[in-house]
C-alpha cells in the first residue's frame, strides 16, 4: 500500500496538460502549432533547458560583476575594501606580534 502511494507522489517525468495560451505567447504558439507532436516536446525541452542554463549563467555572471566593480573605481584605481571585524582582529594580532618582537 505504501509503496503505491510513493509510485502515485513520484514523478515519471511526463507533463500531458500543458497549455501554451495564443494570447500569452503568441510567437512560441504559432511556432509550436506547425509542428508535429514529438518535435513540439522536443522544442520545449530544449526551450527550457536553454532557460535553465541562461539562468545559471546570469546568476553566476552577477555574481562576478559584483565583485569586480567594488574593486575598481569609475577611473581605474583599486578601491581599499572596508574591513570586516574578523580582519581588524587579525590586523591588530600581527601589530602587537610584531612590536613584542621588536622589543626584544
Amino acid at each position: 500500500m505504501l509503496a503505491k502511494k510513493i509510485m502515485k507522489t513520484s514523478w515519471d517525468g511526463k507533463i500531458s496538460n500543458l497549455k501554451i495560451s495564443n494570447e500569452s505567447s503568441k510567437e512560441l504558439f504559432n511556432e509550436l502549432e506547425s509542428l508535429n507532436a514529438r518535435e513540439r516536446c522536443e522544442r520545449l525541452r530544449t526551450l527550457a533547458t536553454l532557460g535553465l542554463y541562461s539562468l545559471n549563467f546570469l546568476g553566476q555572471n552577477n555574481e562576478n560583476k559584483k565583485g569586480s566593480n567594488e574593486d575598481v573605481e569609475l577611473n581605474g584605481n583599486l578601491k581599499e575594501k572596508p574591513k570586516t571585524d574578523n580582519e581588524n582582529v587579525i590586523e591588530a594580532q600581527k601589530s602587537l606580534k610584531s612590536k613584542l618582537l621588536g622589543s626584544m
